[in-house]
């Protein structure tokens, strides 16, 4: 076991309420590693000011951090580049635009636009800020909103200025807007930093009481269409590129033969989630347009490409079979339905929870397709995102209301709609009264029968003869007990002829005279 000890640091002259005595040194108290420290030990919670520098040189490492993979990532373009002079001057001046464009923040290269720019690397700050931001809560044991907002306005104000200086003072060849790129970095680290403080901060917990279970379902649903959609728009771009691995290797050879390759299948990489966003509209009908060229399920138009080998697996020409890719998104709506098939026990709940994952799903591709396109040099990129995130919204709410309503539980539904319909509360309370009025009849058909079966006990009682209590014992032990044991006389009854069929008693007439006539013994001579 790993101990932690707190020890006296100035033990001479002090009061013995120091913890010292004399010039000893005093343990104060050991701590088990990773336990909960007792009262007086904690630390105390970190104030405004502390929480503000913590998020202030987390910021300042995240940026730092972005600043040197930007940097490698130069390096390894220019080393597979032919004739392509390394120096520190070099990466360092390509770094911060390529900082800057994972924040996606425009550039101009000699002039060149460059609009169109690469996801990945915008996914990748994404997630480091939101990583940090979460670790810097969990250190500094953050629990309320308004600590959030505090990490949450440091993070983005400290990329807000950095991404401003470092678009004002690019050098040529490279340009960008200040004002573009501090509103980019600031925007992309604020939102980054509140998906990483919202459940430490209890801003999970607060969006869920303000939208409700059902509100807070369908967001918890929707990343499973969403999971899915990319997963379908993957396959399709890894499709396209296995059909037109000929294509894609002859663009490969004439940019960069040799092992200049290798920077441009980095670069092939860093675009690859801008192929699934285009994809994904594909598939839903939406489709893209690169210039003059346009391509969608239901037309296709050819035209110049620029020589990238991305763009090298765009079809020539479309044809009928294409339609069936429209069934993608039906089966993301199917598998959407399914989860929420037990939401909520009503189905009008259930339709609610999945059309707030529907729209969830629609704003996330409206923000993917306007983060994919922009402008090329002379030509753009452009998909409808407009168009896409109603199609989607259609193809997947759809068929999850079906699935939603027909697969989940439907008793307490029915139960619901028979008391809300007056001819079924009519029917009810109509077999309520048949009930009452058999149980009626029942009960007086009970007492009848009761009433008949007293009378017959008594009947049986009346009519049982009434049988003398015959002796048990032979005449000759009879003749001695009644010789021994004289009472006093009794008035004789009349005796009663035994019944027909029985036979007489067994006490003779002279023994029964004698007995009679004997006079009674005095008490006391015995």
């Amino acid at each position: 076991m790993v101990c932690r000890y707190l020890v006296s640091s100035a033990c001479l002259g002090e009061s013995p309420r120091s913890g010292c005595d004399g010039g000893r040194v005093t343990v104060l108290r050991p701590t088990t590693h990773g336990s909960v420290p007792g009262p007086g030990v904690a630390a105390p919670p970190a104030t405004a000011a502390q929480q503000v520098r913590a998020a202030l040189a987390v910021a300042l490492g995240v940026i730092a951090l972005g600043y040197l993979g930007s940097a490698a990532v130069i390096a390894l373009v220019l080393a597979g580049a032919d004739r392509a002079v390394i120096s520190l001057e070099a990466v360092s001046a390509a770094a911060g635009p390529l900082w800057l464009a994972a924040h996606h923040v425009p550039l101009t290269i000699r002039g060149f636009a460059l609009g169109v720019l690469p996801l990945l690397p915008t996914v990748l700050v994404f997630l480091l800020s939101a990583k940090a931001a979460g670790g810097l809560a969990r250190r500094l044991r953050l629990s309320r909103p308004a600590d959030a907002v505090r990490v949450i306005a440091t993070m983005g104000v400290a990329h807000l200025v950095v991404g401003g200086m470092l678009a004002a003072f690019t050098d040529p060849p490279f340009a960008a807007a200040p004002a573009t790129g501090a509103l980019a970095c600031g925007l992309i680290a604020a939102l980054a930093a509140t998906t990483g403080v919202a459940r430490g901060c209890g801003l999970t917990a607060l969006l869920r009481r303000r939208l409700g279970e059902g509100g807070y379902a369908g967001l918890r649903a929707a990343r499973v269409a969403l999971m899915s959609l990319c997963a379908m728009g993957a396959l399709l771009v890894a499709l396209a590129l296995a059909l037109s691995f000929g294509s894609v290797r002859g663009a490969f050879a004439e940019l960069a033969p040799g092992i200049g390759g290798f920077g441009l299948l980095l670069v092939c990489l860093l675009y690859l989630p801008n192929a699934v966003v285009a994809a994904l509209s594909f598939v839903a009908g939406a489709g893209f347009n690169l210039g003059a060229v346009v391509v969608s399920p239901l037309r296709v138009i050819g035209g110049l490409e620029p020589p990238f080998p991305l763009l090298a697996a765009l079809p020539e020409s479309g044809t009928r079979w294409w339609l069936v890719c429209l069934l993608l998104p039906i089966g993301a709506g199917v598998l959407l339905g399914w989860v929420c098939r037990r939401a909520d026990p009503q189905p009008q709940n259930r339709v609610l929870v999945v059309g707030v994952a529907g729209a969830v799903v629609a704003a996330a591709a409206f923000v993917a397709a306007a983060l994919t396109g922009g402008n090329l040099g002379v030509t753009s990129f452009r998909i409808q995102a407009g168009l896409l995130a109603v199609a989607l919204f259609c193809w997947v709410a759809g068929p999850a209301a079906v699935v939603a309503w027909v697969a989940g539980p439907r008793e307490e539904t029915d139960e619901i709609e028979d008391e809300d319909d007056p001819e079924a509360v009519e029917e009810e309370d109509a077999e309520a009264a048949e009930d009452a009025a058999d149980g009626a009849e029942t009960d007086a058909e009970a007492e009848d029968a009761a009433e008949v079966a007293a009378e017959a006990v008594e009947d049986a009682d009346e009519a049982e003869p009434v049988a003398e209590d015959e002796p048990d014992q032979e005449p000759e032990v009879a003749e001695d007990d009644a010789a021994e044991v004289t009472p006093e006389p009794e008035p004789v009854a009349e005796e009663v002829p035994p019944p027909a069929g029985e036979e007489e008693d067994f006490v003779g007439e002279e023994e029964l005279e004698q007995a009679l006539l004997e006079p009674p013994e005095e008490p006391g001579k015995r």
